[in-house]
């Protein structure tokens, strides 16, 4: 009992460390500094610098080994976390995601999305092209365009590398070099897979990979939204998504997942979107909004017991394993 205990101890001492690790390298990021027409208080949109910006694995990890990370993260989180099996929901997500994702600035990278069973409004995206999303979150979407604008905004974590460029940035500190150095790919023996496995385990509960720093979300906003537009979605949807958010996160906090808690504020993402949207996209009302599918994806959510404030159907827990 002593020796799993003391391991208890040992696992949630590294996973508080690299929490405050995780922390750091968000708030310890460099800030620009203000220019002159932000310095007079004059408006600016915040999307010009991410405008011209180019994407590639350069100087981070290869886009194989990229994948190869993202491969075993997501078989730490399925050990961790319940996943919706029910095909007609994972369908409908994995074509949003997938008509989203080429039409983005990284169109040929194979992206995977999946449904996590949590009622907190939350989705986050991994290395190599993994995308989650909470039934929560499906819950409390009422438009296609919603749920795309949330997709996006994940798929654009993606694209920017975001959280490949945490993992590089953490690499100076002793306590994930168990993991770098396995370069990823040199995975062999039951050994080394058990201790991946458990240093898998200790970043995700870190957030070393989901917590980004505000210039990061905004960044993601960015691409977001021009990927929802590219592919024929009303970008008025990230605008209502954003109201939904400020709402939840003054009537019911809780409901809200600890990613979403660490964007910037609803109101701000409400005007820098409006004010790219009047700048630089022209409203067509050939623009989607909903789809029947929407609807199907929602009725579907309702006879699984998913949806907000419906009760639990009969054995639902043993279909969806």
């Amino acid at each position: 009992m002593r020796i799993g205990s003391d391991a208890q101890k040992r696992r949630r001492l590294s996973i508080l460390v690299l929490g405050n690790l995780a922390l750091g390298l968000v708030l310890g990021l460099p800030t620009r500094a203000l220019g002159p027409v932000e310095a007079a208080g004059q408006s600016r949109n915040p999307y010009d610098k991410y405008r011209r910006a180019s994407y590639s694995n350069e100087g981070l990890y290869s886009e194989q080994e990229e994948i190869r990370l993202g491969e075993e993260l997501h078989k730490q989180l399925q050990k961790e976390q319940r996943l919706v099996r029910d095909p007609e929901l994972v369908g409908y997500v994995q074509r949003l995601g997938e008509r989203l994702a080429r039409v983005s600035k990284r169109p040929d990278l194979d992206y995977h999305f999946f449904i996590i069973e949590d009622p907190t409004v939350n989705a986050f995206a991994l290395p190599g092209g993994y995308v989650y999303v909470h039934t929560g979150l499906l819950a409390t979407v009422e438009s296609e365009s919603e749920l795309a604008s949330v997709l996006g905004h994940e798929i654009g974590h993606v694209v920017a590398r975001h959280g490949l460029k945490n993992f590089k940035r953490a690499q100076q500190y002793q306590f994930i070099v168990g993991l770098i150095n396995l370069s990823i790919g040199a995975i062999g023996g039951e050994s080394t897979a058990a201790r991946l496995g458990q240093t898998a385990s200790q970043l995700l509960a870190a957030g070393i990979f989901t917590k980004h720093s505000r210039d990061a979300e905004r960044e993601a906003d960015f691409l977001g939204l021009h990927a929802m537009y590219a592919a024929g979605y009303d970008p008025r949807g990230m605008i209502s998504m954003f109201e939904k958010l400020e709402r939840l996160s003054r009537q019911n906090p809780d409901l809200l997942g600890f990613v979403f808690r660490t964007h910037p504020p609803a109101s701000e993402r409400i005007r820098n979107t409006q004010a790219e949207i009047t700048d630089h996209l022209a409203l067509d009302p050939r623009l989607v909004r909903d789809t029947p599918a929407f609807s199907l994806m929602k009725h579907r959510l309702r006879e699984l017991g998913f949806a907000r404030n419906a009760e639990p159907p009969a054995r639902r827990r043993r279909r969806l394993r």
